[in-house]
């Protein structure tokens, strides 16, 4: 599975690939939330939650067997990329972090997003 190849099976009304988050002021936000002029998201797409709402997705693929996951149990690993990924970009709108695993599995959020 490819990063790449999942973006693509995203099916909503005005999906961007890798759209520009607005430009703000670091201030107010936390630490970890990405403020970065030109920071961008793998998928935007509007009407998938609500018909005027628009959602923001990125994604993370992870090799299960990788040195750094392999003494990890798959809830932990999904639970941990969810984490780091709400982290950098929840505070900026309604955003939902989809893990992937190499070998097909997807994690929580991506689970329900994908059935949505």
């Amino acid at each position: 599975m490819r990063h790449n190849n999942v973006c693509d099976c995203i099916v909503c009304v005005d999906v961007k690939m890798e759209p520009s988050l607005l430009p703000v002021k670091p201030n107010g936000y936390s630490t970890k939330t990405t403020t970065d002029d030109g920071a961008r998201l793998d998928i935007s797409a509007c009407g998938l939650r609500s018909t005027f709402e628009c959602s923001y997705f990125d994604i993370r693929v992870t090799h299960p067997h990788a040195t750094s996951n392999v003494t990890m149990f798959l809830k932990k690993l999904y639970a941990r990329d969810e984490k780091e990924k709400r982290e950098k970009y929840e505070e900026r709108g309604s955003f939902s972090p989809m893990v992937f695993l190499t070998t097909g599995d997807t994690g929580t959020e991506a689970t329900m997003v994908l059935k949505h």
